[in-house]
C-alpha cells in the first residue's frame, strides 16, 4: 500500500487527477453495478410476493365455494349410501299409486276410475358400475365416481293411459327425494285417441354408494 502512495506521489498533478477520476469512476460503476443487481433480486422478490398475495386472495376467495361444493358433494354422498337398500320398483310403485284416471276400454267405452299402477309391469331390475371399469395402475387417485353403482327399473305403460296422467308420473319421479331419475323412455300415441299413449315404456334410474372400489 506504501508503495502504490509512494508512486501516487512521484505522478504529475495532472497524472494524480486522471487516475483519482478512473478511481472514482470505477468505484461509481462498482457501486452502480450492485445497485442494480441487488436492484433486480428485490424487483423479483417483490414480483414473487406479489403474485404470493394474489394467489392466497384466490384461495380465500374460492374458500367459500369450495366448502359449499364439499358440502353438496357430502349430502350426494349421503343420499346414495342411503339408496343402496332402496326397492327402486317400490318406490316407482309407490308414486305410481298417488296418481288415477279416467280408464277407457276402445271397446267397451269407460271404465271408470282406476290407479295408474294397475297400468304399470315392472321388469327386474338391472345394476352396472357408474364409470370406468378398468383396474387403476398403481399411484392413481381415485375417480369421484369410484364406489358408485346405477340401479335401472324398466316400467312398462298398458295402452290408453293419458298422456298427462303419464307426464304426472314423470314429474313426481324427478322431484323425488330418493334420487330417482328417468333415463329413457319410449312412447306411442293411440291410433284411437291422441290424448292417449299407446305402448310405452320407461327406465327408472337411482344412484348409490357402497364404498370405494378394490383394487
Amino acid at each position: 500500500m506504501g508503495r502504490l502512495s509512494q508512486a501516487f506521489q512521484r505522478l504529475s498533478k495532472r497524472e494524480r487527477l486522471l487516475v483519482s477520476a478512473m478511481l472514482g469512476t470505477l468505484v461509481i460503476a462498482i457501486v452502480l453495478g450492485l445497485y442494480f443487481v441487488l436492484q433486480g433480486k428485490i424487483d423479483k422478490l417483490e414480483a414473487n410476493i406479489a403474485q404470493e398475495q394474489d394467489s392466497l386472495r384466490q384461495i380465500y376467495a374460492a374458500t367459500g365455494e369450495f366448502r359449499m361444493a364439499k358440502e353438496r358433494f357430502d349430502s350426494t354422498r349421503g343420499l346414495a349410501q342411503k339408496n343402496a337398500e332402496l326397492n327402486l320398483t317400490t318406490a316407482v310403485a309407490e308414486l305410481a299409486e298417488k296418481i288415477s284416471f279416467e280408464a277407457v276400454d276402445p271397446r267397451t267405452g269407460p271404465l271408470g276410475k282406476k290407479d295408474l299402477k294397475e297400468y304399470l309391469e315392472f321388469k327386474g331390475t338391472k345394476e352396472k358400475q357408474v364409470g370406468p371399469r378398468k383396474k387403476k395402475p398403481a399411484g392413481t387417485k381415485n375417480a369421484s365416481t369410484d364406489g358408485y353403482y346405477q340401479r335401472d327399473q324398466e316400467v312398462t305403460f298398458k295402452e290408453n293411459i293419458p298422456f298427462a296422467t303419464i307426464y304426472e308420473l314423470l314429474e313426481r319421479i324427478e322431484e323425488s327425494g330418493d334420487m330417482l331419475f328417468v333415463t329413457d323412455m319410449r312412447l306411442d300415441r293411440s291410433r284411437l285417441d291422441p290424448e292417449r299413449a299407446g305402448q310405452g315404456k320407461i327406465v327408472v334410474s337411482t344412484f348409490y354408494w357402497q364404498g370405494e372400489l378394490e383394487e
